[in-house]
């Protein structure tokens, strides 16, 4: 894999302004910024985002865990939330549980044990890939209650209620929903 240090050399310019360059800096006379761009293209190098996540202690990754992708209400939040984030330089990794395909009748979800069980190697996935946020998406609204005490990374809760104060929430009102459907046909 090439390396910045490389293009900057194939390029004559300095490691820093091939840097600058690629990270939309304006510092950089135009000439000099087609140069690289043009070199960069040619070759089709890839920055390393894990290196670049080293120093920027920051990966612009959020993480999506779905208990089920299957269910009604998932595939257009996650839709949005991915949309959100391709819009602002983010990218997603979706981590999807497939409770609903794997225990299908079984009222897994008020066994915390069970889905404590199911959620604890995405977390362990999500600290180890160093995402820089997480929503988790509820199959259905209820009480979430399946991440450990002192978990660190920045948490939102969809479609569910935390548990705990830490995790902020956003539910969607099936009931309000269904009344403004009716009262729209209704009138």
């Amino acid at each position: 894999m090439i390396t910045i240090k490389e293009i900057a050399k194939q390029c004559n310019v300095s490691p820093s302004t091939v840097s600058n360059i690629l990270n939309g800096r304006t510092n950089v006379g135009e000439q000099t910024r087609q140069r690289v761009l043009d070199y960069v293209e040619e070759i089709g190098y890839q920055p390393n985002y894990f290196a670049q996540s080293i120093r920027k202690q920051s990966t612009r990754m959020l993480g999506i865990i779905t208990e089920d992708l299957t269910t009604f209400g998932t595939n257009p939040i996650v839709e949005a939330i991915m949309a959100h984030c391709d819009d602002h330089n983010y990218r997603t990794v979706l981590m999807n549980l497939r409770l609903y395909k794997k225990w299908q009748d079984t009222l897994w979800y008020e066994e915390r044990e069970q889905l404590e069980e199911a959620v604890r190697p995405v977390i362990q996935e999500s600290i180890s890939i160093k995402v820089d946020g997480i929503i988790y998406v509820a199959g259905h609204c209820r009480v979430i209650d399946c991440f450990p005490k002192n978990f660190s990374i920045p948490t939102v809760i969809a479609y569910g209620m935390a548990k705990d104060e830490k995790y902020p929430c956003v539910i969607i009102d099936d009931e309000k929903g269904g009344y403004d459907i009716a009262r729209y046909l209704t009138s």
